[in-house]
């Protein structure tokens, strides 16, 4: 079900180092991608039945490998729109966790090259905070997030904070820092 795809996970890779922790956007990224602990895995799933069970594949071998932190699970065939991926991460793929008894264990966050917070504007900066070369959808281990927020200063500062260096940086700044990152891939 899942198979490596060099462009899709090269690119994905590239806007973790150069957005993601470039851009100091999540302050836990940084030290698992240095350790090698984020599990980059492509599937070709094209629909959404076929990318649930890319995303059983994942979450069990999470629980397989302990070493493993997280892994960014790219779908580039299935939910191109936003229209159709967030209503399936909010709701089938964490239906699936809660249904599978998994849910205290793992929680899922979308994102997707259309994504747009709720009550903003689709063309808003801000929205870059989770916009991603290709829809993926990014499984966590419970503990992890637990753990990473207890040891944060102030996590609910991060959300804030990233909105104003997205917004001084531009939409068209950050489309072509994500289009590079594709290039490359």
């Amino acid at each position: 079900m899942v198979s490596l795809s060099p462009p899709a996970a090269l690119a994905t890779r590239a806007w973790v180092q150069r957005v993601v922790v470039g851009l100091a956007l999540c302050p836990w990224a940084q030290p698992a991608e240095q350790a090698g602990k984020i599990r980059y895995a492509v599937t070709a799933a094209a629909t959404a039945g076929d990318l649930l069970l890319a995303l059983e594949t994942e979450v069990r071998r999470l629980q397989a490998e302990p070493g493993l932190e997280t892994t960014l699970l790219v779908h580039p065939q299935a939910l191109r729109s936003w229209e159709e991926f967030y209503p399936w991460v909010g709701g089938d793929a964490e239906a699936w966790l809660e249904d599978a008894g998994l849910d205290d264990a793992f929680q899922v966050v979308g994102f997707h090259p259309g994504f747009c917070f709720a009550g903003e504007e689709a063309d808003d900066a801000s929205n870059w905070t989770n916009r991603s070369p290709f829809p993926m959808t990014h499984i966590l281990r419970q503990d992890s997030v637990e753990s990473a927020i207890e040891s944060h200063p102030d996590p609910q500062a991060v959300p804030e904070g990233n909105k104003c260096v997205l917004r001084r940086m531009g939409t068209e700044r950050l489309r072509e820092l994500v289009r590079r990152c594709v290039d490359e891939g």
